[in-house]
């Protein structure tokens, strides 16, 4: 009985070792395609959750908030990347961050802030720790963070 036993366990054992497999990796992602996606879902986190209209503007407030998230390291990295590259600041405020813009921003973000990190790796991490929180949270987040500062002065 034992035997009979033990050979039915084994069975099923082999049985489940059989029908688990292994997820393949997913194929990686050319630089334009991520910074496609990053680029929706910016617009998109910038716009409240809600598809943007073609008048949506990117602002550098608004890719500030993006970038920076709750994070004061990140916030200089638009800053940063406009020192190291000034001729790419002029006709922001009319024009907004395009595309393009906006790839070579983000990659410059990833290489300096995230450097341990793949480009897709960066993107997915950022996209992730936004769809954590709100532009509005942020926003509120910022003006405390203003508020308690001038009054600790």
């Amino acid at each position: 009985m034992i035997f009979k036993l033990s050979i039915v366990l084994i069975y099923f054992i082999v049985a489940a070792s059989c029908t688990i497999t292994e997820q393949p990796e997913p194929s990686p992602k050319t630089d334009e395609e991520v910074i496609q996606e990053s680029f929706d879902h910016c617009l998109k986190w910038t716009n409240n959750g809600i598809d943007p209209t073609p008048d949506h503007i990117l602002t550098v407030t608004l890719l500030t908030f993006y970038l920076g998230g709750n994070s004061f390291n990140n916030l200089k990295v638009i800053d940063d990347y406009f020192v190291a590259n000034p001729s790419k600041k002029e006709n922001l405020e009319t024009a907004g961050i395009g595309k393009k813009l906006y790839g070579d921003i983000f990659k410059f973000f990833c290489k300096s802030y995230h450097s341990i990190l793949t480009f897709q790796r960066c993107a997915e991490s950022k996209k992730n720790a936004m769809t954590l929180t709100t532009l509005k949270e942020l926003k509120t987040f910022y003006r405390v963070m203003a508020f308690n500062a001038i009054n600790s002065k």
